[in-house]
């Protein structure tokens, strides 16, 4: 890959519970792949901990494999419990069955989970079903899972669909191609519970193992979106200096491992059906629902114990159509916010300026005050870029999907 970091190794991506005993990391992979660097997410009392990276020069486990954690994390630190509820949660997965293995394992993970009272809902998002798929994952995962079908194509419709068919007060929301942490949705109904005021919760979203450099370049620049393992609550107001609140959101989260008070978000008009996949747009309508909730005066919590696991993109072709879709989802996204309100619009000229240097500063599409420490590779960069300027005319040209008739 012209232009590709230079660090790029095939890595092993581990989860590490301080109460159980360490894991052993194997560094032969598949089709003779061997593995180079490991990164360890630790935890205590499901807590994280922080994020190891390790280098491998063969399979490490048990105190050799603490002592190399140890260097980079403060396994002694303080660290309270997640709070965690039995609250009723309906989880929504949206898809459009292209990806039926990787919908069997995310749905399979959910089946797993440790909370008493979750549901799970599939949205099919083709404009016609497949009973018969339908019938295969309902047969390989009995229990609380129901599938709807939504025609109207587009993952804000699908969405919006979910919310509407949740039976309980509080829905989260992931993607056909993760796997969820067995306390996910336990963490989600804990941290609504222990915080009244906040009507939304996203999560850690951590990567699957990454065997392809392609997966390594997504994960350096768009994968860990902006990752803290620290709590954080976000209003109107910034309380950490950040310039570009409340409209920068990728540092609250994705559409991957989000929850919401479900009154709160039909309030809001639910995911804006002109911004996502399925559109001119093809991102962003994630982001939009983020910031109108903070612009509404809304709260909205970051809980790195509640995490999932995705199947980064493996494919050049597949990344670069990412990539592109992120740039035009993100101006897209602005210009949805601008419309609703002039002020809003003010309010980003004003940090246009600052916004641009970072940009270009950065060399990754990014305005973080700490961009990646190294480039994105020039081309995938023209190509974010590109799609960037053409976000506000593809928002422009999208319309909500029509009610599909018979």
């Amino acid at each position: 890959m012209s232009g590709a970091p230079r660090r790029w190794s095939p890595t092993r991506v581990v989860v590490a519970d301080m109460e159980q005993p360490w894991p052993t990391i194997e560094v032969e992979g598949p089709d003779g792949l061997r593995f180079t660097r490991a990164w360890v997410l630790v935890r205590r009392a499901g807590r994280p901990l922080g994020l190891a990276r390790i280098s491998l020069d063969g399979p490490i486990g048990g105190d050799e494999l603490r002592a190399a954690v140890a260097a980079e994390v403060d396994l002694d630190s303080p660290a309270d419990p997640p709070p965690t509820s039995a609250a009723p949660l309906t989880a929504v997965v949206c898809s459009i069955f292209a990806r039926y293995e990787e919908l069997h394992l995310a749905v399979a993970s959910l089946m797993a989970s440790d909370h008493p009272a979750l549901e799970v809902l599939v949205v099919d998002n083709r404009l016609h079903a497949d009973r018969a798929q339908h019938e295969g994952l309902l047969a390989a995962h009995p229990g609380p899972l129901r599938i709807v079908h939504e025609p109207r194509v587009g993952l804000s419709p699908a969405r919006n669909r979910g919310a509407a068919e949740a039976t309980t007060e509080l829905v989260a929301f992931t993607d056909d191609d993760v796997q969820v942490d067995p306390a996910w949705a336990s963490v989600l109904s804990g941290v609504f519970a222990a915080r009244p005021e906040v009507d939304c919760v996203t999560g850690v979203v951590l990567p699957d193992d990454l065997v392809t450099e392609v997966q390594v370049v997504f994960e350096e620049f768009f994968g860990g979106f902006n990752r803290s393992f620290r709590p954080a609550v976000y209003g109107l107001v910034a309380t950490d200096g950040d310039p570009f609140h409340p409209f920068a959101p990728g540092r609250f989260g994705t559409g991957a491992n989000m929850a919401y008070r479900r009154q709160k978000l039909l309030e809001l008009g639910g995911f804006d059906e002109r911004l996502g996949p399925g559109t001119p747009t093809r991102g962003g309508e994630d982001l939009a629902a983020f910031v109108r909730l903070l612009l509404a005066g809304g709260r909205l919590a970051t809980e790195p114990a509640a995490l999932v696991r995705h199947n980064h993109p493996t494919e050049m072709s597949e990344l670069t159509e990412r990539i592109d879709g992120y740039g035009k989802g993100l101006t897209a996204m602005l210009t949805s916010v601008a419309v609703t309100d002039p002020r809003h619009a003010l309010a980003m000229a004003r940090r246009a300026p600052t916004a641009a240097r970072r940009l270009l500063g950065s060399g990754g599409g990014t305005v973080a005050a700490r961009p990646p420490k190294v480039r994105l590779p020039r081309g995938l960069r023209a190509r974010h870029l590109a799609g960037m300027l053409a976000g506000p005319v593809a928002y422009a040209r999208s319309r909500p999907p029509a009610p599909v008739v018979g």
